[in-house]
């Protein structure tokens, strides 16, 4: 008998060890999830500003080939023709209302 509780004894010292074994790792959870949360505002942040960023440049390239920069003619042409093929989008538009 004497044998079954220490058995027990020593079982329920592991359980009571495992319990708190189980709280530091939902702490250790709850803190990554909260680090992950934080990290991720962090990323669509730097995204948002990335665009931004990106936007920038072009219109910073579509204004050097306005000065006549050799380096983005191309560019310049490529732009041109864009918003050419819009005119004639919302020209086919118009056609297409008024029939």
């Amino acid at each position: 008998m004497h044998k079954h509780k220490e058995s027990f004894i020593r079982l329920e010292k592991a359980v009571k060890a495992l319990m708190k074994e189980n709280e530091v790792l939902k702490n250790r959870v709850f803190e990554l999830e909260k680090g992950i949360e934080v990290m991720r505002s962090e990323h669509k942040e730097m995204f948002v500003e990335n665009q931004e960023l990106k936007n920038i440049n072009n219109q910073l390239k579509i204004a050097n080939a306005l000065d006549g920069n050799p380096e983005h003619r191309k560019l310049m042409k490529l732009k041109i023709n864009q918003l050419i093929k819009e005119v004639d989008l919302c020209m086919a538009e118009i056609k297409n209302i008024s029939l």
